[in-house]
């Protein structure tokens, strides 16, 4: 059964978390995933079907045997003429035991193994991708919490700025009777209850939404992970190589290849011969004659070799050539296809990063106009309109930084899932 358990790297940077929940952490969301979402329970089944296949195609090498038991109790009348009735009462019993053993297939029952093992394979890789998938939306509605947390705390944080702001406003309106500022300040709160209504609103939502993907709700407040950088390599190119060799979509469709030529190998097969050995051991008692037992062995080989068949199998052999070719195209679609997603999200990361660099002297620098707006406002230098857009630019890079760490984290789990990292995330019991 495919589980989840946490690799020593990421459990590195899980397990700093303080988080919410009924879980405590990162790692106890993906836990509760693991444990109550049905999709990853349905994968687990698909994986032991799987196994259970290969198992079954194993068992053709194994010899076939059959018992047959027929018991049978008869009344026979005979009469001549002029002559009594003759009765003779007859039972007994007839057992037969049947052996048959596949000698040798032209390869038709090892292909059909090595073709189970390898679809037990394809099953395992893409039941992997879809595991990850959940995993990864459970990862990105704990992100979707923390966004929306940090937003209310924000929106908050300016409404109680904006009251402020309205107290000034009422103050000096009562020492100049002139209702400008008041309006303007009533209007920064409006608006900044609304935003808060929105936030409130996006949480709400992510909160539902954390709830269906693991069964769990929300009860406390979580916080930020920190992440292991080392896990991405420092460049793109190492990164789409290790993409490559460990991005478990690229193993499926390996496996699909290999797959695909076992399929043309057994189609060759049913071209050649078939031989099989057959036993056959029969024991007699009064059924066939009165006060008679008899014992029957029989044993022989069979060759059964098909001349023609209107040349529908070379056709199939054609048609499963074809389907190799097939999927060797396939991998080269699957291949460039996460190349594509790896160097997108390998770009947000790393821009990202930079963003958050940037936005914290962008947040810093505001929050020092501020102060200096507010200094001059005091000695008149400022009108209150000043004051109110410098409060705005701070509230609003407070929100881009607080954004910009989501988006960065979210980029940084994309690449684990697709380097093939995210696979090693399982619960340990």
């Amino acid at each position: 059964m495919f589980k989840i358990k946490l690799s020593k790297y990421l459990c590195m940077s899980l397990l700093v978390v303080s988080t919410t929940l009924q879980a405590q952490s990162l790692t106890d969301t993906i836990e509760s995933i693991q444990n109550n979402n049905s999709e990853i329970k349905a994968i687990n089944y698909s994986n032991e079907v799987s196994k259970k296949s290969v198992n079954k195609s194993e068992s053709s090498y194994l010899p076939k045997i059959d018992l047959e038991l027929t018991g049978e109790k008869k009344k026979t009348k005979t009469k001549l003429d002029n002559n009594p009735t003759n009765t003779v009462d007859q039972s007994g019993y007839d057992l037969r035991i049947k052996l048959e053993q596949l000698i040798w297939d032209g390869g038709l029952t090892k292909s059909s193994i090595n073709e189970a093992k390898y679809k037990e394979l394809v099953d395992n890789f893409v039941n992997k991708v879809k595991s990850e998938d959940i995993l990864l939306s459970g990862i990105t509605a704990y992100f979707e919490i923390l966004k929306y947390t940090k937003r209310v705390d924000i929106a908050n944080e300016n409404i109680q700025k904006n009251i402020d702001h309205l107290n000034i406003a009422q103050e000096n309106e009562k020492l100049t009777d002139e209702a400008l500022e008041t309006y303007q300040a009533k209007a920064k709160l409006a608006l900044a209850r609304k935003i808060l209504l929105d936030e409130q609103e996006g949480l709400d939502i992510s909160k539902s939404n954390y709830k269906r993907i693991t069964g769990n709700n929300i009860t406390t407040t979580i916080t930020m992970p920190k992440i292991e950088k080392n896990l991405i390599p420092n460049s793109l190119k190492k990164l789409i190589e290790l993409t490559l060799n460990n991005n478990n979509e690229i193993k499926a469709q390996k496996q699909n290849i290999l797959r695909q030529n076992e399929r043309s190998l057994k189609q060759d097969s049913v071209n050649k011969p078939n031989i099989k050995f057959y036993l056959d051991y029969t024991h007699d008692n009064d059924l066939l004659a009165e006060d008679t037992v008899q014992n029957n062995y029989s044993a022989k080989v069979v060759l059964k070799y098909n001349l023609y068949n209107g040349g529908s199998d070379q056709i199939s052999t054609e048609i499963e050539k074809i389907n190799l070719k097939k999927e060797k195209t396939n991998l080269e679609t699957t291949a460039n296809s996460v190349i594509d997603q790896i160097t997108m999200q390998y770009s947000i990361y790393n821009k990202s990063l930079k963003r958050i660099d940037e936005l914290k002297v962008y947040l810093d620098s505001n929050k020092n106009i501020m102060d200096i707006y507010q200094s001059q406002f005091e000695g008149g230098m400022k009108t209150f309109s000043d004051i109110l857009d410098a409060w705005t630019d701070v509230y609003n890079s407070k929100k881009l930084l607080s954004d910009e760490y989501i988006i960065m984290n979210e980029a940084y789990f994309n690449i684990l899932k697709l380097s093939g990292q995210l696979n090693n995330i399982q619960k340990t019991k």
